[in-house]
């Protein structure tokens, strides 16, 4: 029986490779659809790169995605699940990605919306008189999207926990003061 799963795991894989191929040929016309199914690839149970005989998603996006890196990939799924193909050309990746993260900090959700439309989503600002205001998220700027996300957080800069290795590796630059000031942040992979 698990033979056979894996089986069909790598004839899906094989499928969805050959698709990958095909959009990314195809440039950024086919940004939208490329990365909807990146995401369905990455986000399936079990992952279908699994069937490609890849272990993590950094080994497929390496493997199939040459040139691209683990960030780059996640924001282009987030921006191209939760957006329409003319949004992303109108409005850019990088502010995309900012009015998902605001409407997810909005809804106090772990994902970001599937479709968010910029016409109904209203990005609350501070005015200049200190009243909040509202503006459709089409007719705001990156700058206004991040501000007003950190409006959601009491106004904190976007907060990460440190992990207890990248907390080691501090206290131990931090003992000498020549290396006290630089700066630590620990991935999955590396420091």
């Amino acid at each position: 029986r698990m033979k056979s799963g894996l089986t069909r795991l790598r004839a899906d894989f094989q499928k969805v490779r050959a698709r990958v191929q095909e959009l990314r040929s195809k440039g950024s016309e086919a940004f939208d659809e490329l990365y909807e199914e990146i995401g369905r690839v990455l986000e399936s149970d079990p992952p279908l790169y699994v069937g490609g005989d890849y272990t993590t998603r950094e080994a497929f996006i390496a493997g199939e995605l040459p040139g691209e890196t683990v960030r780059s990939v996640m924001r282009n799924v987030l921006v191209a699940r939760s957006f329409s193909p003319e949004d992303e050309q109108r409005h850019g990746i990088g502010f995309l990605e900012e009015v998902a993260l605001y409407a997810k900090e909005l809804a106090g959700a772990q994902q970001p919306p599937r479709a968010i439309h910029l016409d109904r989503l209203v990005i609350t600002l501070r005015a200049a008189d200190g009243s909040m205001v509202g503006k459709q998220a089409r007719h705001a700027t990156i700058e206004q999207v991040r501000a007003a996300r950190r409006l959601l957080r009491g106004g904190a800069a976007t907060a990460r926990k440190a992990s207890p290795a990248e907390k080691a590796v501090r206290a131990a630059l931090g003992k000498n003061k020549v290396l006290a000031a630089i700066a630590v942040r620990a991935g999955a992979e590396k420091v």
